[in-house]
């Protein structure tokens, strides 16, 4: 990282980080307001968001922080690192903006059928299916319990953006044919009963899931 983006780290993780207690988030706040009052260091800051590569140079609050400035500001970050995010903090808190920034410039219109992961019409989603399924030869662990975790999370974070886009991966993710499936329809119908009428309507109609049934499969 550069000096600015580095500075600016140490104080962003106290700011952010609510393990820090309140006293110390304000207090690092107000430095971190000062130090952004010097000229250019929006736009010099800005720039060196936009180089970012390594997930593992900062923490996830910091991380959060980064994708909502970039959110609002229209920075561009690396589609890689973006995807590697996901993986690295496999969270709802951290996915679902991440998801929403992948797909912010996506122009979509939603498919006749449900089509594959792998023929999914949004590259960066389509990898993103692919990553918590278990298809990418770079996936870290491949554990079944692992997978499945990270799809019912993806899941979970593709229905919370609520774009037309990502509810068209959602619906491609639940009906997809892995491993994992069983326990990912499973956990999909267990969070459908949680629901109001009206949702349980829509999340139906919308996402076309596969029928209970297929998650008693083993």
């Amino acid at each position: 990282m550069s000096t600015m983006l580095t500075l600016a780290a140490e104080f962003l993780d106290r700011m952010t980080n609510p393990s820090y207690g309140p006293a110390i988030n304000e207090d690092y706040s107000l430095r971190f307001a000062v130090l952004m009052s010097a000229e250019n260091s929006d736009k010099s800051l800005d720039e060196e968001i936009g180089l970012l590569e390594n997930v593992n140079t900062l923490g996830p609050y910091v991380w959060l922080w980064i994708i909502n400035r970039a959110r609002s500001r229209d920075i561009i970050l690396s589609e890689d690192l973006l995807l590697h995010l996901t993986g690295r903090w496999p969270d709802v808190f951290i996915q679902a903006p991440v998801i929403d920034l992948a797909t912010r410039n996506a122009e979509w219109s939603s498919p006749e059928n449900v089509v594959s992961i792998k023929s999914f019409g949004h590259p960066w989603l389509s990898r993103l299916l692919q990553q918590c399924t278990g298809y990418r030869n770079d996936v870290a662990d491949r554990s079944m319990f692992t997978l499945s975790r990270r799809a019912e999370l993806s899941l979970i974070s593709l229905l919370q953006v609520g774009k037309g886009i990502t509810l068209d991966a959602a619906s491609t993710l639940l009906n997809h044919s892995w491993e994992g499936r069983s326990h990912l329809v499973e956990f999909f119908w267990y969070r459908w009963d949680q629901l109001d009428e009206e949702t349980q309507v829509i999340w139906q109609s919308r996402l076309h899931p596969p029928n209970r049934d297929a998650g008693n499969r083993r």
